[in-house]
This record gives structure tokens, C-alpha cells and sequence, in this order.
């Protein structure tokens, strides 16, 4: 059962330590899940744009693993049925970096190849296949967290004005 980190909790162990004392988003993505791409380029690329020399942080962690052949192929399928557009990568760490150049995401990322067993997602209690980011603050405390589009831009603002 996983845990969950919520706001006012302080970050696992050495997330803080990282930013040098700055205010910092961390981004959870999959190549797979539709909506990262979107967030990326309406909410995470206009934080950084808005408040990178205010000193805000962006960082990503990347919930992809490598797939098989037959489960690239059953997802193809899955996705065709679905009438879904998206290009399906392969999880492989070169196509997540692939994948990241081509959605202009120039901030630090980390894949580990573990998608649910990942330590991050555990620690922090993150949702399968929904996009997801935590704000932490200068001391290392999670003063947000959810979908990016619901109000992690206003929590930025808030934050930063402070």
C-alpha cells in the first residue's frame, strides 16, 4: 500500500537538499499518458517562462518502463480501438529522452524504468496513468499537489508572492 505525501508534509528524504533552498515543481510524466504532453506545453514551459528568475525549479520524473513486443502490440491495438492519435513509444530510456527533447523539456528528469515500483512514486503516493506534480517549498515542504491543470499555476503565484 502506498504512502502519500500531502501538503504541509515534508519532502522523503534528501528531496530538498537538491535545490539549493529554492521553490520547486516536480512533474511526474509518461510518454503513454495522453495529457503530459499538453500540461508541458500550457502549464510547465509557462511556469518556467513566468517564474524560472524568481528562482522556480521544474524537475520531471518519468513513470515510463520498457515494454515488450507483445505489449507494444496489444497497446497499439488498445489505442487503435480507442481512436487514440498518439505516437506510443516504447518506454525505453532513449525514447523517453527522445520524447522529452521533442516537448521542449529542458529541466532535469529521472527515469528509472520501475513505473509503479518506482521509490518516487511510492514515497509520494502518485497516481497511475494521471498527470500529477507536487510544489515544494524552500524549506522542502509539499504545499501542493495534483493534476497540473488544476491549480498547480495558482499555487506557484501563491507561493512565490509569499
Amino acid at each position: 500500500d502506498a504512502a502519500t505525501a500531502n501538503a504541509g508534509d515534508a519532502v522523503p528524504e534528501g528531496g530538498a537538499a537538491a535545490t539549493d533552498g529554492s521553490p520547486w515543481v516536480l512533474h511526474f510524466f509518461s510518454t503513454t499518458v495522453s495529457p503530459t504532453t499538453r500540461e508541458i506545453e500550457t502549464v510547465l514551459l509557462p511556469l518556467a517562462q513566468r517564474y524560472g528568475e524568481r528562482g522556480l525549479l521544474l524537475a520531471g520524473c518519468s513513470t515510463d518502463r520498457e515494454m515488450s513486443a507483445a505489449e507494444i502490440a496489444r497497446t497499439k491495438a488498445n489505442w487503435e480501438e480507442w481512436g487514440k492519435k498518439d505516437v506510443l513509444r516504447d518506454g525505453r530510456l532513449e525514447s523517453v529522452r527522445e520524447w522529452a527533447a521533442e516537448q521542449g523539456v529542458t529541466w532535469p528528469w529521472t527515469w528509472d524504468g520501475k513505473w509503479l515500483q518506482s521509490a518516487l512514486v511510492t514515497e509520494l503516493g502518485v497516481p497511475v496513468n494521471a498527470p500529477f506534480a507536487i510544489l515544494v517549498d524552500a524549506r522542502g515542504v509539499i504545499r501542493w499537489r495534483g493534476e497540473p491543470y488544476q491549480g498547480l499555476a495558482e499555487a506557484v503565484e501563491k507561493l512565490l508572492g509569499e
